[in-house]
């Protein structure tokens, strides 16, 4: 058997120039390659300052875009898991969601 590690995002995202790495199909607005490794560096860095660690679970609550994007990628590049929230649920359903995630 052969153990390998996952790769980590940094090598997942392996571009760094400005060609678009995120379109939103609605609006046309993009974000480059470059401008989401600092995106996800800055939130990655965040994400530390605040105690996330490897193996945590981390709920986002935010409408579908480049932000909801950026967060999700920032919390796996911690090594930590990812649970999108709808922003729409009410407080008896996201509580109940967070309840069943055990995020505290």
């Amino acid at each position: 058997m052969t153990v390998t590690t996952p790769p980590t995002l940094r090598q997942l995202v392996t571009r760094s120039d400005d060609h678009p790495a995120l379109v939103v199909p609605e609006s046309g607005a993009s974000l480059s390659y470059a401008a989401l490794q600092r995106a996800l560096d800055r939130a990655a860095g965040r994400l530390a300052a605040l105690g996330v660690r490897e193996g945590d679970r981390v709920a986002l609550v935010a409408a579908n875009g480049p932000a909801l994007v950026i967060a999700f990628l920032a919390v796996a590049a911690r090594g930590a898991a990812a649970a999108p929230l709808n922003p729409a649920l009410g407080v008896a359903e996201m509580t109940a969601e967070l309840d069943d995630l055990r995020i505290t």
